[in-house]
């Protein structure tokens, strides 16, 4: 028998009440229907080191229930398994903190797993706490990007891809016990990381022996090419990082420079060293100013006898020194490597620092580049989706998540198919075009031939001077 006017009537309003509690309690689903949340440029800590405005207020936290926030609680869902639940929750998460790229990755994570079906997965080690904390969000900023197209075009095979994250705190001992946790998992068929050379030199020998191929996209110790054929980089090591430099200052006509090392740091040593023996290979004198003592800066030569300036320290470090170089009378050009490209340089050195030019693997501001043929599309689709540029550590990372997408898109899924893949490139296939350049890995798993950009800082932000090749 069929419903009267007045049944059909109360039915429809059932249906709508419950309907209206449901959108109550799940905020969250109508942007679920659409791409993740635009992310708005963050105040203050924000991994991007961008131009863009900085007077708007920093998001406020989200509320806490029950004694835990969105963002725990959609973690502790996710690691229950309750997707549905943690979708909702990290939602809200997304929503206090646009830049929260670990809740933005989980709530794709679960969106891929939702409907039960099998995924691909990825691991990202790097530093997720502590005072290199930005680095390795910065890792996982571009690894997420790379997941995020590849599932907003319907995934790999008839898979999506998850990303799951681990921190190693940039510690050797962490690294290691990382390490051993995703070895352990079968289902892991790839890891991007680890961000510094001593957490990959520590962890690399591990992954090596289970046959878990690695990818570090940042770590730049050329000793990282005697770990293993598992072991892959995609970015240039400090021997050609050296060359880059000895090259821009030599061609500049600067024939003598004063070289800030600190001989207690393994990267800043290297750096120095390889600078010096390319530099004098080409006729120019190098003076030496070891600069850190008991953890105090120190001049000891005379800026005003040099040509130019390298620092081959950290972004506070070279901060430090260039205020200490101009107070001198020193208008020396001053110049750092990688570990100097930082937005915290602008704090540290103020407008001591305006001028100052860094190498890079990538900058948002290259155009129509050879070498980086793909760096200002890149730019503009990672903007358009974060609210905000991509850092040369998204990008490198962006790469090299590419590379092991690409590796299952042309069917090779397992550990073993994707190790392989990963060492024809450039070899017994073409070289990869990525957007930090040209890819192809050597016998060893280095990146040959990478091209650097030079970043010159201005105000309160960087902008690409030129891409050199070493």
């Amino acid at each position: 028998m069929g419903l009267t006017r007045i049944g059909k009537f109360t039915l429809t309003l059932v249906v709508l009440v419950l309907l209206g509690y449901w959108f109550y309690t799940h905020p969250q689903a109508t942007q679920d229907l659409r791409l993740p949340p635009r992310p708005s440029p963050r105040a203050e800590r924000t991994p991007f080191p961008t131009p863009v405005s900085r007077t708007e207020p920093t998001p406020a936290r989200a509320p806490r229930t029950d004694g835990q926030s969105p963002r725990e609680r959609g973690r502790e869902q996710y690691a229950a398994g309750n997707c549905a639940g943690a979708i909702a929750s990290l939602g809200r998460a997304i929503t206090a903190n646009p830049l929260d790229i670990e809740s933005i990755t989980l709530r794709e994570n679960c969106f891929a797993l939702l409907p039960g079906k099998p995924v691909w997965e990825i691991m990202v080690a790097g530093p997720l706490s502590g005072p290199q904390e930005q680095y390795g969000l910065q890792i996982l900023f571009g690894v997420q990007f790379a997941q995020r197209q590849a599932n907003q075009a319907g995934g790999i095979r008839g898979r999506k891809i998850i990303v799951n994250f681990f921190d190693d705190k940039a510690s050797a001992e962490e690294a290691v016990r990382v390490a051993q946790r995703i070895t352990s998992d079968a289902e892991v068929l790839a890891v991007i990381g680890h961000y510094n050379s001593r957490a990959t030199l520590a962890a690399g020998p591990l992954y090596q022996s289970a046959g878990v191929p690695e990818i570090t996209s940042t770590s730049t110790n050329p000793a990282i090419a005697n770990l293993g054929d598992f072991v892959f980089r995609v970015v240039g090591h400090d021997i050609d990082q050296a060359k880059a430099l000895a090259g821009a200052i030599w061609k500049e006509s600067h024939r003598t420079t004063l070289v800030f090392v600190d001989k207690e740091d393994a990267y800043s040593r290297g750096l120095a060293d390889n600078f010096q023996q390319v530099y004098e290979r080409l006729g120019g004198r190098v003076i030496e100013n070891p600069f850190s003592v008991n953890g105090d800066i120190r001049i000891t030569a005379d800026p005003r006898d040099a040509d130019a300036i390298l620092v081959t320290g950290e972004y506070a470090d070279a901060g430090k020194i260039a205020r200490m170089v101009r107070e001198t009378g020193s208008a020396a050009p001053i110049l750092g490597g990688d570990a100097v490209y930082s937005q915290g340089l602008f704090a540290a050195g103020g407008e001591a620092v305006r001028g100052l030019r860094a190498t890079a693997f990538y900058h948002y501001t290259v155009r129509n580049s050879p070498l980086l043929p793909r760096a200002e599309e890149f730019a503009a689709q990672f903007e358009a989706a974060m609210g905000a540029p991509a850092n040369h550590n998204m990008a490198t990372s962006y790469d090299a998540a590419s590379l092991v997408l690409n590796a299952f898109r042309d069917g090779h899924t397992t550990r073993q198919a994707i190790q392989a893949y990963l060492a024809s490139i450039g070899r017994s296939r073409p070289a990869y075009v990525g957007v930090t350049g040209k890819i192809a890995f050597d016998a060893n798993g280095e990146v040959v031939g990478k091209p650097w950009v030079l970043v010159r800082a201005r105000e309160r932000d960087f902008v690409a001077d030129r891409v050199i090749v070493p």
